[in-house]
């Protein structure tokens, strides 16, 4: 069985791949202006589209939703 190559962010996953905004966005069912806006860093997508688009992509879900939580304090 073949493993798939794991990506550090969804930018280098669609920069390495050559996948599109908007073939990315029809695959994770969101519009290509939302993602759009989770790759400026203007939205933090949810942590159901989070996981999907990390299953997607094979990268870290935390590169998609940890910036949200870097500075709470335990």
């Amino acid at each position: 069985m073949r493993r798939r190559k794991a990506f550090p962010t969804l930018q280098a996953y669609m920069d390495e791949t050559g996948i599109s905004q908007g073939s990315l966005s029809k695959r994770a069912d969101i519009s290509q202006a939302h993602l759009s806006m989770i790759l400026s860093g203007e939205r933090t997508p949810s942590l159901p589209l989070a996981l999907k688009l990390a299953r997607i992509a094979n990268i870290p879900v935390e590169t998609l939703i940890g910036k949200q939580h870097e500075n709470v304090e335990a």
